[in-house]
Formats: C-alpha cells, structure tokens, sequence
C-alpha cells in the first residue's frame, strides 16, 4: 500500500511540474507583432460568425494571450471590444484601397453606405478629411449598441 501511495504522490508531482513548464512556456512565446495572415473565406468573424471575404472591410484583433480573432466588418471588431471587453496586444483595419493594414495610430474611419455587416464604416488613413479617430469610431458604436443612436 505504501508503495501505491508513494507513487500517485511522485506522479502528481511530476504532474504539477509538468504544468508549471507548460504554462511557462506559453507565457514566453512572443505576441505578433504585425498582422497574422487570414485566410480569406475561410476565417470565421469573431462577432458575428459570417466568412471574412471582403479584405476592404476586414479587421483583427489580437489579445495579450495570443489569440487572434479575425473580423469581417470593423464594427463587429468595436462590437466585439465593448461586450467583451478582451485584453488588447494589437487592433489593425484593412483599408478601404485593400493595400497593407493600419494600427489603431494609424486608422481613421469613414461613413460609407456599405459594409458586409451594415456597420456603415471603413477604414482608411487617419487624417483623412470628414474621418473618425479609433476612439470616436468606438464611440460612436457604443452609442449605436445602447440604442441612442
């Protein structure tokens, strides 16, 4: 019977030790830092589950744990922030010209009459005239999401 007991203690030892390596090793892999390639018709949106197809209109989201959650309108990426609330590494936006991506320094929004979730913005370069910063653009959702807009 000792012998038993001395093995299931050497073996969750081993166990927690093993855990502890883990979870080490998770913790020390590096966060992106630039965009994680998608998979266009073939990633998921992360709010409201349709394909992201429209690279004009896409947007990612990547958190301090690692996961990156693609969108397929840049209002359910501002959605998907204010319900969550996730933990923030990196926010980028496909411009509405399709070329290259723009962080959250570099990203305005504009009105447009389409977008695949009826969100009605688009990303294009801060600074362009009549355009939103990050922070209005969330906003102005949070305001749409409690019915005051």
């Amino acid at each position: 019977m000792r012998g038993w007991v001395r093995f299931c203690l050497a073996a969750l030892l081993v166990l927690a030790a093993a855990s502890a390596v883990g979870v080490l090793v998770l913790r020390a892999q590096a966060l992106p830092n630039d965009v994680c390639p998608v998979v266009w018709d073939k990633e998921t949106c992360g709010e409201c589950g349709m394909a992201v197809s429209e690279p004009r209109f896409a947007a990612q989201l990547q958190t301090r744990h690692g996961q990156v959650i693609n969108f397929d309108d840049p209002g359910c990426l501002f959605i998907y922030l204010l319900r969550r609330d996730p933990p923030v590494h990196a926010v980028y936006f496909h411009p509405q010209d399709g070329e290259g991506w723009l962080d959250v320094e570099r990203v305005g929004f504009a009105a447009t009459h389409t977008s695949p979730m009826g969100y009605g913005l688009m990303a294009v370069p801060r600074g362009t005239p009549g355009s939103l910063s990050f922070a209005e653009a969330l906003e102005k959702m949070r305001r749409r999401e409690r019915g005051e807009e």
